[in-house]
């Protein structure tokens, strides 16, 4: 795994904002929640705590992904169900904050935009 999945950051960034709708974040909560168990032996719950204030950051998805890629080589991790569990919970915002996850994607782009200009 080189990245991290696209949806991560994506789900931190709603559970980070302010707004959103309750009902969202309450099912996203759930969704992090069980991400943080499965990564338990591999990183403790403060340190998956921090790297959920800043899901766009470089350095924060480089540790991540190296978290994520360690629980996926233990077997306590699976990448095909983080995938689904990753796809289940954008498809969630998606239907139930249409505007939300529109908003996500502008500041996920914009994001990318900043990103490819200061590495030039």
């Amino acid at each position: 795994m080189k990245t991290i999945p696209a949806q991560l950051p994506m789900i931190l960034h709603y559970l980070n904002g302010e707004s959103g709708k309750e009902n969202v974040k309450e099912s996203l909560e759930k969704t992090y929640e069980w991400l943080s168990y499965k990564l338990s032996r591999i990183a403790d719950h403060e340190q998956v705590k921090k790297l959920k204030a800043k899901p766009y950051d470089p350095q924060v998805q480089e540790q991540w992904r190296q978290i994520l890629e360690e629980a996926i080589a233990e077997e306590d991790l699976f990448y095909k169900e983080l995938e689904v569990m990753l796809y289940e919970a954008v498809e969630f915002i998606q239907i139930n904050d249409p505007k939300g996850y529109q908003t996500l994607l502008a500041n996920q782009n914009s994001l990318k935009t900043e990103t490819s200009k200061s590495e030039k």
